[in-house]
């Protein structure tokens, strides 16, 4: 089950769109489109257990590279703020120490800082940066602080050139 755009590297079962239903055992996920990282990326939400597996969309501290539009992504990233606060949200990569530094360079909220120093802590000692899930609409989230989506395309373009 995979939306139209993966037919293109590899055959798919069943095409999935925004608002369609997956059911895996008793669980029931909805699908949200979530395009931008790439033009037909979705998202599966369950409700019920208020999780979400987002891909490559939004990621601990972070946010995925603009392959749609920054307006198509922020739109995005707004649909997934939208979700239940409770909502643990799953992504595909572990980008947390990367996304901190860049973080870091744009945003000086001393949460911000204790969120960052926790993570290189974490990698440090080898652990996992408790980034293994998140909230939709964490306080650490530099990228939806961006207002709009011109401004989050301009902080999304500076993630890209960050060598920090």
């Amino acid at each position: 089950m995979a939306p139209p755009e993966v037919e293109r590297i590899s055959p798919i079962d069943r095409k999935v769109a925004h608002g369609d239903v997956v059911e895996l055992g008793d669980t029931r996920f909805e699908v949200i489109d979530t395009g931008g990282h790439t033009l037909g990326h979705i998202t599966y939400h369950d409700a019920q257990d208020q999780i979400a597996f987002v891909g490559d969309t939004l990621f601990a501290l972070g946010a995925g590279a603009v392959r749609g539009t920054a307006e198509q992504l922020w739109t995005t990233l707004s649909r997934l703020a939208a979700l239940p606060g409770e909502t643990a949200v799953y992504c595909a990569h572990e980008y947390t120490a990367s996304n901190a530094r860049f973080a870091l360079s744009i945003d000086d909220d001393p949460a911000l800082k204790a969120r960052a120093a926790e993570v290189f802590a974490a990698r440090e000692r080898g652990g996992a940066n408790r980034a293994d899930h998140h909230r939709p609409r964490d306080r650490h989230q530099s990228l939806l602080k961006a207002g709009g989506a011109k401004r989050f395309g301009e902080v999304r373009a500076a993630k890209d050139a960050f060598r920090g």
